[in-house]
C-alpha cells in the first residue's frame, strides 16, 4: 500500500514537472498595442525580444496594416551560414485572445523578402522566387508577388513593376506614390527612386534628386504616408558606422531638404537599416545588426522626427 501511495505522489510530482515545463514553453498571452510591450522613449530599444527579436537575423521593414492589429516582417533563421534562400516572412496579428504567436506566411515562394501593405492595406505585397533551384542568391531571378488579404491567392505581378524585382525594399504613401531601391547594374550603388501613381496609373520611374541620391548606397526607403518625410539607410561617409538612417523633408515649395544623418540617438558604429513607422505615427522602427548573424528590430518615439525637422 506504501509502494503504492509512492508511486503516485511520484507521479504527480513529475506531472507537475512536465506542466510547468509545458507552460514555460507556450506562448505568453500578450494584449495591447505592439504585443503589449512597454513603449520606449528617446532611447532605441529592442523590440519584443524573444519573440520579434530572436536570435536569428531579422531582415526587412515591419510592415504593418492599417490599424496595427497585424504586422509582417521578414528573417532568416538562427543558424550558422543562413542565406537568403532561407529568409522566410513572418506575421502576428491581435485578436481576441491577444496577439497570435509568430509564425511564417504559407508562401511556396523562397527568400521572401520586402513584405508590404498596399496603400489602403488590403493586399501585402513581397519580393521572391519560384526558382527553388538556383544555388547562388547572386544569380536568383526575383519576382514581385501580390497576396490578398485572405491570403489565399499569390499572384506574380512583376510585369506591373519590373524595376521591383531588384530592390530590397519599397512602400507606399497614402496617394499610391511608390518608392523603392535600385541600381541600374552592377558598377553603379542603389539608389532611391519613385513612382507618381496619377490618374489611376503610375508615371515611368523617377530617381530621386541629388539631395538624397549623392553617389552613396541609399536603400530601405520610407516614406511617410503623407509625403512630408524620407527615412532611408545610406553609406554615405562620415557617419556612425557602416550604414545611418538618414532622414529629409518636403519644404512649402515641394522639394525635398539635404538628407540628414538622424544622429547618435539613432545610429551607432553597427548598421542601422529597414526603417518604418508605426500606423499611430508614435515610433520609429529599425534593424541594427550586432554582427554578421544577428539583427534585431529597435524601436523609438517617433519625436526624433520633429527634432530633426527644419525649423521654418
Amino acid at each position: 500500500m506504501k509502494t503504492r501511495i509512492n508511486l503516485i505522489a511520484l507521479l504527480l510530482i513529475v506531472g507537475n514537472i512536465l506542466a510547468a515545463q509545458q507552460t514555460a514553453t507556450e506562448f505568453p498571452k500578450l494584449t495591447g498595442p505592439y504585443l503589449g510591450q512597454k513603449p520606449p522613449g528617446m532611447t532605441p530599444e529592442i523590440f519584443a525580444p524573444g519573440i520579434v527579436s530572436t536570435n536569428g537575423f531579422e531582415h526587412s521593414k515591419i510592415a504593418f496594416n492599417k490599424d496595427g492589429s497585424a504586422f509582417y516582417w521578414a528573417a532568416q533563421p538562427d543558424i550558422k551560414g543562413a542565406n537568403r534562400f532561407q529568409q522566410k516572412i513572418w506575421f502576428t496579428k491581435n485578436n481576441k485572445d491577444g496577439w497570435s504567436n509568430p509564425r511564417q506566411l504559407p508562401i511556396t515562394q523562397i527568400g521572401g523578402q520586402s513584405p508590404t501593405f498596399s496603400p489602403i492595406g488590403d493586399e501585402i505585397f513581397f519580393i521572391g522566387s519560384d526558382d527553388k533551384e538556383v544555388t547562388d542568391p547572386h544569380n536568383i531571378k526575383n519576382n514581385l508577388y501580390k497576396i490578398d488579404k485572405e491570403q489565399n491567392l499569390v499572384k506574380n505581378i512583376s510585369d506591373q513593376f519590373p524595376m521591383l524585382t531588384k530592390s530590397w525594399s519599397f512602400g507606399f504613401a497614402k496617394n499610391g506614390n511608390l518608392y523603392f531601391d535600385y541600381k541600374e547594374n552592377n558598377d553603379k550603388p542603389y539608389e532611391i527612386y519613385f513612382l507618381e501613381y496619377k490618374n489611376g496609373k503610375y508615371s515611368e520611374p523617377q530617381k530621386m534628386n541629388d539631395s538624397i541620391n549623392n553617389g552613396s548606397q541609399n536603400i530601405h526607403p520610407f516614406i511617410s504616408s503623407d509625403e512630408s518625410f524620407l527615412i532611408f539607410s545610406s553609406f554615405c561617409p562620415g557617419g556612425h558606422g557602416i550604414a545611418d538612417l538618414y532622414i529629409c523633408f518636403k519644404d512649402n515649395t515641394g522639394a525635398w531638404t539635404e538628407a540628414q544623418n538622424m544622429g547618435s540617438l539613432i545610429n551607432t558604429d553597427m548598421l542601422e537599416r529597414f526603417p518604418s513607422i508605426s500606423p499611430d505615427g508614435k515610433y520609429l522602427f529599425f534593424t541594427r545588426n550586432k554582427g554578421s548573424e544577428i539583427s534585431d528590430f529597435y524601436w523609438v518615439s517617433a519625436k526624433i522626427i520633429e527634432e530633426l525637422k527644419p525649423k521654418e
